[in-house]
């Protein structure tokens, strides 16, 4: 379940205001926000293949078992996700922020007082909401730092024969065609030499 996902159904601040449009000219609503499994509901969304070079593709190793297997396929999947909530969260942000604006600019040419409190109530509103959504990037960005720099050390150290990306999987990490694994303890065995 993705963080904006679990965000929206658990009562984190909504805009009430329709988007503001900040990506292509033909983008009329802001990305669909899913969870694994759930369609894409934005018309004009297509599918992005060019997110990372992980592949749900690759080709299995021979004498991997099902379990092994149908296990790496959700890592595959779930680094997939965890790339695009990224940039969904990106977005969602560069609205927010962008929304925040166009209320400041509101506040500086609207008269009346009623209008100027409601406009206030809603800026402070949008900065909660900016903060909140801020910190969740940068915690995802650390996380993804780190992930980068686990594979990079681990094609470093112990490359998969085949050539395949690791994939974090139950205690370890697991090459893409499943067959070779580096347990957590053997990887920091490898860090600590």
């Amino acid at each position: 379940r993705s963080y904006m996902s679990t965000q929206r159904r658990s009562g984190f601040p909504q805009v009430d205001d329709p988007p503001m449009q900040f990506g292509p000219p033909d983008q009329k609503d802001p990305p669909s926000l899913k969870t694994r499994g759930e369609e894409k509901s934005h018309p004009n969304e297509k599918e992005n293949n060019d997110l990372s070079s992980v592949s749900t593709d690759d080709e299995r190793d021979d004498g991997v078992s099902d379990e092994i297997w149908e296990d790496l396929v959700r890592a595959k999947e779930a680094e997939l996700d965890a790339e695009e909530e990224l940039q969904d969260l990106m977005i969602y942000l560069q609205n927010t922020k962008g929304q925040q604006a166009v209320k400041e600019r509101d506040l500086e040419i609207t008269k009346e007082e009623e209008k100027k409190r409601e406009l206030k109530r809603e800026i402070e509103r949008l900065r909660k909401e900016e903060k909140q959504l801020q910190d969740a990037l940068d915690l995802i960005k650390k996380e993804e730092r780190e992930r980068k720099e686990i594979k990079e050390k681990l094609h470093q150290l112990n490359p998969c024969p085949m050539g395949f990306n690791w994939f974090k999987c139950g205690g370890g990490w697991r090459c893409g065609g499943g067959g070779h694994f580096v347990s957590n303890e053997q990887l920091k065995k490898s860090f600590a030499s």
